[in-house]
């Protein structure tokens, strides 16, 4: 079967998707104690998670095509370090023994990325990671019983911080910090962009320095467009790339 790159009339494009990320779930005391959030994030090896898929490695809690993003927020997050991690975990008092449920959506692919991360994660000495699948719908509409959230958000600005971490149902960690929220909430009410955006990267390093989540890696897609069907494109203010059908003039 002739693969449709090497069909003329197509042209192929590569775009990003959402941020795929490790959650903590804060109801739980073991995951209070910044250490052992910390621990996790170090235990972590976003390259090799990466090399698994079609993945980016993620350092920021928003993607590059995100209103916000901002690359320099990275130095506030936590790279791979295994010893250190393992020192943490002692210095908190870790039960590296008990059980820790680790909750993904059911998918082929966050499946195979579970069993990565659960490997990572034993390697640091936590021995009893129990995977543990629910529809998609279910984590984003009912209260689970699990330690660690493995999932995904696409959202296109930065408003999702305030939204995933503030008061409401979207709030899937329980983070019961205000102080995302509300500089989420204050960038919204500037017009000094420079202001705004530093309210958003001091969100950013809440996010990373306190370990709420550890972003993880990037979507990669690429997708076909039929030049029969389609006569150019052009990209918009905002960054998005428009498709046309009708020819237009130069």
């Amino acid at each position: 079967m002739k693969q449709v790159a090497d069909i003329p009339r197509f042209r192929l494009y590569e775009a990003t998707g959402g941020v795929t990320y490790l959650g903590f779930n804060f109801q739980r005391g073991r995951w209070q104690d910044v250490r052992a959030r910390q621990a996790v994030a170090m235990a972590l090896d976003k390259a090799s998670l990466a090399g698994d898929g079609p993945f980016l490695v993620a350092d920021t809690p928003l993607t590059p095509n995100t209103v916000g993003y901002d690359p320099s927020v990275a130095v506030a997050g936590y790279g791979y370090a295994p010893e250190r991690s393992r020192k943490l975990l002692a210095e908190a008092g870790f039960d590296s023994d008990a059980e820790v449920v680790l909750l993904i959506p059911e998918s082929s692919t966050y499946r195979q990325l579970a069993a990565a991360v659960q490997q990572q994660l034993q390697a640091i000495g936590l021995s009893q990671i129990r995977l543990r699948e629910v529809a998609r719908s279910d984590i984003l509409t009912q209260r689970q019983d699990f330690d660690l959230l493995l999932f995904d958000y696409a959202w296109g600005d930065y408003t999702a911080l305030g939204i995933f971490l503030g008061p409401g149902p979207r709030n899937l960690l329980n983070y019961s910090g205000g102080d995302v929220a509300h500089l989420v909430n204050q960038a919204r009410l500037t017009a000094d962009l420079n202001l705004r955006q530093r309210y958003v990267n001091e969100a950013q390093q809440v996010v990373l320095e306190q370990a709420v989540w550890q972003p993880l890696l990037v979507r990669q897609i690429t997708f076909a467009v039929d030049g029969e069907c389609v006569q150019g494109e052009r990209q918009s203010p905002y960054g998005e790339l428009l498709f046309y059908d009708a020819y237009t003039a130069p």
